[in-house]
């Protein structure tokens, strides 16, 4: 009686198979857990650099709100348009540039994108449409820059060094969407995105979870009404 042949090439095939099946998995558990609300793919080090930048980006664009305000310029009359982005160009802005925050002659200011790992936004949003409680007077709408989509990491980051509490790795909550309309030298007091917790109440600058958009939104008073 022939002992049956021991066969490496069933054998092999057999490991590849559950290799493949361990493999996968790995991947459906990455594509999940990067998908939580909540759960950072970040380290420590990138989410502190992200922030830094997000806030960075931020005070350089009210210093230039600031310049063109110095040149003579209302706030109506400010003007966002650049090539990078759409749907800013306001009308009323004089023809020598000085009010326009992205030029030499007014905010000398470069429009730079958001910063990659700072979360999944690709544009900055300027509005006048949004109330910060504690900016100004109350009831009025502010200039705001504002940016979505914040990784979470990221956005605790950003309180931490703003000095606003963070409890249990979760940002502070607002059940209001603002409603992120372009500034083009108009002003309305759409929405107020800081007002409904207490650890981010009156605060002109932080990071939210927006609980009706299941989003993190950095927003910062650019000039207060």
């Amino acid at each position: 009686m022939k002992t049956p042949k021991h066969n490496p090439q069933a054998g092999n095939a057999v490991i590849f198979v559950l290799l493949g099946v361990i493999l996968f998995g790995a991947l459906i558990y990455t594509f999940t857990r990067s998908g939580q609300k909540g759960i950072s793919n970040l380290n420590k080090q990138e989410a502190k650099i992200a922030a830094q930048d997000v806030m960075s980006y931020a005070q350089a664009i009210e210093r230039a709100v600031n310049r063109v305000r110095k040149n003579g310029c209302s706030e109506n009359l400010i003007n966002f348009d650049d090539a990078a982005l759409t749907a800013y160009t306001n009308g009323d802005a004089p023809g020598d540039n000085s009010c326009d925050i992205f030029n030499a002659s007014g905010g000398n200011i470069t429009y730079s994108a958001p910063p990659t790992k700072a979360g999944t936004a690709t544009e900055w949003i300027f509005t006048g449409a949004t109330e910060i409680e504690g900016a100004g007077e109350e009831g009025t709408g502010d200039l705001v820059i504002m940016l979505r989509g914040i990784d979470v990491a990221v956005c605790n980051e950003i309180n931490q060094n703003l000095g606003i509490t963070t409890t249990d790795n979760a940002p502070p909550g607002d059940a209001t969407t603002p409603p992120y309309t372009k500034f083009v030298g108009t002003f309305a007091n759409n929405a107020a995105i800081n007002d409904t917790d207490a650890d981010i109440d009156k605060k002109t600058a932080g990071c939210v979870e927006l609980t009706g958009a299941s989003e993190y939104v950095f927003f910062s008073t650019l000039l207060e009404r």
